[in-house]
């Protein structure tokens, strides 16, 4: 079994004392591969010329001590022996930056040391410089790290977690680690248990008490008995994905009611045009009528001028100006019930007389009545008043009183009357006409749904 070898440097002036350390490494076979310096001088030139895991130098040396070599010595550890056990040396050469200090003796009894303090310095050494590089590399990330002890003590930190959570290093170390976390966070749980989650999220604390979150993972040191001695924590600042998430969210809300809207104006665009197409079949039906009526009045006292008398000729303009004069109004009325259906004509509620409002739609449609001798009686009580839209009740009044001409034979009667219902009043119009189906009637308070029926 080869085993690893260690360059030692070893400065020693007295050749007896270098002949009994190289006796020693070859008599047990020791894994040195060593260099022998006499003085500062030679010294000087080996430090500044190779490398070493290890240098057991003497105190006293014929053109020096050793301490004037430790300023060229940084990373390497040493060792110190010396014939003299002063005391004052000892701290001396400790302070200076070696690892041990060994007294020698007469007898050589001080070589046997040497193996295991070797061993131990030069573990220590790797140790230190492991440590080095772990701190450089925890220095070195962008996360923020943090170690803790047993007793929940920050014990560690690195530059990213000082720069993020706003403290200097000796202000954190040592404080409690309940420091890092929000009054809210610490009362859903205890700590270690809200440590136990690698990559969980939770609220943490800056110094300025400001809140942000942060993802969390951890890990355990365990010593060499497998024992827990520390838990290290990364956080991860997660204040900008979280602001997005927040904004994506927003907008993935607003994107919805913008797509709700845009359903409701098509849903609402389909209804005007249904609305519109509706609207134009009406005014066709309502008006169709009264047209045909006044294009025959004056078609006859067109071709019979010549042969009316004056009186004659005056009643039958008289007739068509009272005819065009009604038509326009029901027009006007109709137009205005179309401004209801399509654009939402405001309700604006009055006081209003409901028999005043009837007698007016009966008059306009008189003339039309007569032509089949349908009589139209308006039977509500005088003085009757109702809160309502007087242009809507008009519109619709005027709507059903048509119907009931259009469909109730000739010589026949239409009846408007009402009923007092405690706050409400209810209106009845009764003729004596065809009527319609029940069938039919489901279909009448449907904007997309076309229902003809040929008159009487």
């Amino acid at each position: 079994m080869e085993y690893e070898k260690y360059r030692v440097l070893l400065i020693e002036d007295s050749k007896i004392d270098q002949m009994a350390f190289i006796r020693y490494v070859e008599k047990d076979n020791l894994p040195y591969d060593y260099a022998i310096a006499a003085s500062t001088k030679e010294a000087t030139i080996s430090l500044k010329t190779k490398a070493f895991d290890v240098i057991v130098m003497d105190y006293e040396l014929r053109d020096g001590t050793s301490l004037q070599l430790f300023e060229l010595i940084e990373n390497t550890p040493v060792i110190v022996v010396t014939g003299s056990g002063n005391e004052e040396i000892a701290v001396n050469v400790m302070k200076s930056g070696a690892y041990d200090y060994i007294v020698k003796d007469p007898e050589y009894r001080y070589l046997k040391l040497l193996p295991v303090t070797v061993e131990n310095a030069i573990g220590h050494a790797r140790a230190k410089r492991d440590l080095r590089m772990l701190s450089r590399a925890l220095m070195s990330i962008s996360d923020s790290v943090y170690i803790v002890n047993m007793e929940d003590e920050i014990i560690f930190t690195n530059r990213a977690f000082c720069n993020t959570y706003g403290y200097q290093e000796d202000e954190i170390s040592g404080k409690h680690s309940h420091i890092l976390w929000t009054k809210e966070e610490l009362a859903i749980s205890q700590l270690d248990k809200m440590f136990s989650d690698n990559g969980s999220e939770f609220n943490h604390k800056r110094k300025d008490g400001s809140a942000f979150p942060v993802s969390l993972s951890k890990s355990t040191v365990i010593d060499a008995k497998g024992r827990e001695i520390a838990f290290v924590g990364v956080a991860h600042d997660i204040t900008e994905r979280v602001t997005t998430q927040k904004a994506l969210g927003e907008y993935a809300f607003e994107l919805e009611r913008l797509n709700t809207d845009l359903r409701k104006s098509e849903y609402h665009f389909q209804e005007l045009n249904e609305a519109k197409d509706k609207f134009f079949s009406i005014l066709s039906h309502d008006l169709k009528d009264p047209f045909n009526g006044l294009l025959g009045l004056s078609e006859l006292l067109f071709s019979r001028m010549d042969r009316l008398e004056p009186e004659d000729i005056k009643e039958s303009i008289k007739s068509i100006y009272e005819s065009s004069k009604h038509l326009y109004q029901l027009l006007e009325k109709l137009l205005q019930w179309g401004q209801i259906q399509m654009s939402g004509m405001p309700f604006e509620p009055e006081d209003i007389s409901l028999d005043a409002v009837t007698k007016d739609c009966i008059r306009l449609l008189k003339n039309r009545a007569e032509e089949k001798n349908i009589h139209i009686s308006c039977e509500i009580p005088n003085g009757t008043r109702v809160f309502a839209d007087q242009n809507m009740i008009h519109s619709i009044l005027q709507n059903l009183i048509t119907n009931g001409i259009k469909f109730t034979p000739k010589g026949g009667q239409i009846r408007v009357f009402s009923e007092d219902l405690d706050q409400w009043t209810e209106v009845f119009i009764k003729d004596t006409g065809v009527g319609i189906s029940r069938e039919d009637q489901e279909k009448l308070f449907q904007i997309d749904q076309y229902h003809s029926t040929t008159g009487t």
